[in-house]
């Protein structure tokens, strides 16, 4: 089994060798159409993922459009949730960073020079060179900024990834082929039970994080561990009784919650 994550800026032509990868180990692909559909199975609610389309014009706009608390863990949560299957290629989404500390995750950067995203751009938008120039900079500067901001990392850092692909030299096909080779290598290991059960508590605590935060809820005053599947372990400070019982049943409406664990104590000086 493979789980490889693909990562780029716009133009490389990462998606399409995501594709063929996901073709060639029989893998399936998750986009972002997949992503968005595996978010509302998981019961988001679809007006917050449309900040998940990482697609011209005006990604990061939708994304600060909502509270950006909220996007960070519905995205980290269905990354989460669909790498516990323990394969699949994953395009873009912080996956290279979010599974950078499971070694089965094999992660891929596809790179190309400038002129020539330039010049996709160009067959793919009837719009003027300097115009594209302009956009290929900004996307540039603000997928930059957004990794800086959210990971405190660098998207750039060859640290964080196992392969970087140049597609001003090499073709969509041969990248394909490198890839698929070195996932069915020796030296790419199968996620164990420990690596997956760990990204299924991550995904679930991540899905809690963000209803309690839909409610009003500060994560500020309440923590949430997830110490076994299906399990929530919470920890805080509420301002009555009424207000704790309020938060233990927000959380047992989450979808994967099976057992709610309450250590909130009550402090009529704490506040939401």
């Amino acid at each position: 089994m493979s789980l490889i994550t693909v990562s780029q800026y716009w133009g490389c032509g990462g998606s399409e060798i995501a594709q063929k990868v996901a073709a060639d180990l029989n893998l399936e692909l998750y986009d972002d159409a997949r992503l968005q559909a595996e978010a509302l199975k998981m019961g988001v609610r679809s007006e917050e993922i449309k900040g998940l389309e990482e697609k011209l014009p005006g990604f990061f706009d939708r994304l600060f459009g909502m509270n950006p608390e909220i996007y960070l863990d519905v995205m980290q949560s269905v990354v989460y949730e669909v790498a516990r299957k323990g394969q699949g290629v994953i395009i873009g989404h912080g996956s290279q960073i979010l599974l950078r500390e499971f070694g089965c995750a094999m992660h891929v950067r596809v790179h190309a020079p400038e002129d020539i995203r330039v010049s996709r751009l160009l067959a793919d938008q009837q719009i003027s060179r300097q115009a594209a120039e302009k956009i290929i900079v900004k996307r540039d500067h603000d997928l930059s900024s957004f990794f800086r901001f959210v990971f405190n990392l660098e998207f750039d850092d060859p640290a964080l990834y196992d392969l970087i692909i140049n597609t001003g030299k090499i073709s969509a096909e041969t990248a394909a082929r490198q890839i698929t080779a070195l996932a069915a290598s020796d030296d790419m290991k199968s996620c164990g039970l420990s690596a997956l059960e760990t990204m299924e508590r991550m995904g679930l605590q991540k899905k809690v994080h963000s209803e309690l935060l839909r409610r009003g809820i500060s994560l500020k005053v309440i923590f949430v561990d997830v110490p076994a599947a299906g399990v929530v372990r919470l920890y805080g400070i509420a301002v009555n009784e009424e207000a704790r019982s309020r938060i233990v049943d927000i959380v047992q409406r989450v979808s994967g919650v099976s057992v709610v664990k309450s250590d909130i104590i009550i402090n009529a000086q704490a506040g939401f």
